[in-house]
Parts: structure tokens; sequence; C-alpha cells
């Protein structure tokens, strides 16, 4: 049986959560189920009584070329190891699906391995990758303010996406969130200020092999060449970007679009097929970070 999920759900559903993706969790399964899980978001398939198989759907909107639509992301895709290859979490993808192409224009979704949903008609709008820049040696001083700021980070994050054709909506609010998320993983930030203006900051955590950055935000090339340059002088870098900004380097995830138009969704939100179904408009890309 496939049915919605419900408040006696949320135990089972964070045990298996916690056990499939131990090996990207980092803090975040519990930060997640503590501020953002939300039982009217899931869709279960119940064998014997069981969560046999489940996934997520979260509500955001998203800005496609200047117009603000409705969109979801699909998270938490998972299938208890003892009731896998019987084609359950197919069957949750498809109604899923079903119920999104009513309500919204496109549905996004993150995959460690993308051609678990390209039969269902998803496509790749971007990756990201790993890029390691070593400790440089030499000086160079900015305004490096470390913490948290939620209203200059936000004002930072919608400039630098002037540069880019498709992006979720991340407002104060979100970035207030964001601080909670954070600090539950064990990261920090880092801010280039100049004149009070953010004008790039990065969300890191400092490992053995130096600085590992998990998101990064600019307003433009030069203030990204300089908060690197000031981090370089401190130790290395890795740097978890958008793969054409990472100089080649290799891929550790991607994501991927469904474009729906079963309800005339287009002609309500004054866009085109092209504008959405395109993942590279005018040479512009997609930002959307992971867990938005």
């Amino acid at each position: 049986m496939i049915r919605k999920g419900k408040a006696s759900d949320q135990k089972a559903v964070y045990r298996l959560w916690k056990e499939l993706f131990a090996f990207d969790d980092g803090g975040y399964s519990d930060y997640y189920f503590d501020a953002l899980y939300d039982e009217k978001d899931l869709l279960v398939k119940e064998v014997a009584g069981e969560v046999a198989a489940c996934l997520q759907r979260r509500r955001h909107q998203m800005v496609i070329n200047g117009r603000t639509i409705d969109t979801s992301i699909i998270v938490g895709v998972m299938t208890h190891p003892a009731y896998r290859h019987r084609g359950y979490m197919r069957e949750l993808m498809e109604q899923t699906l079903k119920d999104a192409a009513k309500q919204e224009l496109l549905t996004v979704i993150q995959a460690y391995d993308m051609n678990l949903y390209t039969s269902f008609g998803f496509r790749a709008v971007n990756g990201k990758a790993e890029h390691v820049y070593a400790k440089s040696g030499d000086t160079f001083q900015i305004d490096l303010q470390e913490g948290y700021d939620a209203k200059s980070m936000a004002a930072c994050f919608w400039e630098s996406m002037a540069s880019y054709s498709g992006y979720f909506v991340r407002d104060e609010a979100y970035f207030l969130r964001y601080e909670q998320e954070m600090k539950a993983q064990g990261l920090k930030c880092v801010r280039y200020m100049e004149n009070k203006r953010c004008m790039a900051y990065a969300i890191y955590e400092k490992g053995t092999d130096g600085i590992v950055c998990s998101e990064w935000m600019a307003v433009d090339a030069v203030a990204h060449e300089k908060l690197l340059k000031a981090l370089r002088t401190q130790d290395q870098v890795t740097l978890i970007l958008p793969i054409e900004y990472c100089e080649g380097g290799e891929p550790c995830d991607n994501t991927l679009i469904l474009v729906h138009d079963e309800a005339g969704l287009c002609a309500r939100c004054a866009i085109s097929m092209e504008e959405v179904s395109e993942w590279k408009c005018n040479g512009k890309t997609w930002y959307l970070p992971e867990w938005a």
C-alpha cells in the first residue's frame, strides 16, 4: 500500500535515514528531523505494517530567468534493505511525480547515481566537484570576519545569483535556519567584507587536510579570487563548487530536474518550456545547493 506520511512514521524513517545515509551525514540528519521534517512531505510504501520504502517531497520556490515559480525537491529516497528489488521505489516515484505534475512546473532531485532517475525523465542541470588549492605561502589580507550574519549573507547570495538562470529562493529567514544547520554539522563561516557589504562568504570545516568549503558565494570573480587568496595564506583550501568553476575537478554529486506541463503551468507562470527545459540559457547556469 502507498500512503501519505503520518506522525507515527517519524521514528522508523529516522532510523532508516541514519542507517542508509550514514556515509554522508555529518550531523545533518538530526538537524533535519528536528527542524525540517514534516510528515506531510512524506510518501510511504507500507508492507506488513512496516515502512518498506519512502521519500519526501519538500516544497520550495525557484527563480527562473527572473520569474518566481513553485517547485519541490525530492529528498530521502530510500528502501529498507529487506524490501529491495521489488519495484517499491519505482511505485513511489511514479506516484509522487504524478502528484507533482498537477502542482508545479518542475521537480528537482539530487542524486548520488543520476542513472537511477533518468528513466523517469530527469536530466542533469548541474553537478558539483571538489578542487584543491594548495597553501600559497603568500601574504594577502582583506577584511575577513569569522561568524555568521544572515542579513549580509542573504544580500550576498541575491547579488551573486545575478549570473545564474535558475536558483532556489533563499531569503533572510532561510539563512537564519541555515545557521542552525551549520551548527548541527560543526561548520563555520567566514565573510569577506568591504564597506559593511558582504562581498563573499564561505561555509567550511577545518580538517586535517586544510579548509574544506561546502558552500562558496561571491558577488563577482574579483571577490571570489580575493577570498580564495586570503584563505590560502592560512591553509590548503578545498572548494566544492559547480563543475564549471572547479578547473576540471572530479564530480561529486548531481542535480537533476524534471519538467512538467500537464496542467498548463507554463502559461500560468508566463514562462516558456524552452526556458525551463534548457539547463543553460545565454551561457548562464543553475545554482541548486543540496538540501536547499
